[in-house]
């Protein structure tokens, strides 16, 4: 999956250096298609939601909530008409 620069910078911001590897390597790894193509950012910042719930274990986290791209945009607040402001908010706040 491409990580846009944005949620590059954000993700290095957020999370440790090698953490940050570790996410953005494991995000760029998943396939677009698996998630019916939806916009690359909804779908990486809602993972990132999951992923900032439990750092412990990333690549767990990732692929757990990654079985079903619906239920990880409702799970992370993000299969709503508004969720093009909530990923903005996100990435302007730097924690959530």
């Amino acid at each position: 999956m491409q990580i846009s620069k944005s949620m590059t910078n954000f993700i290095m911001r957020t999370f440790g250096r090698t953490d940050a590897e570790t996410v953005v390597s494991e995000i760029g790894a998943l396939d677009e298609q698996d998630f019916d193509y939806q916009d690359p950012d909804r779908i990486v910042v809602a993972i990132l939601i999951f992923v900032m719930r439990n750092v412990t274990n990333i690549a767990g986290t990732i692929r757990s909530v990654t079985v079903d791209w619906r239920d990880l945009l409702i799970g992370a607040g993000l299969a709503d008409d508004d969720w093009p402001s909530r990923v903005e908010e996100l990435l302007n706040s730097g924690n959530k």
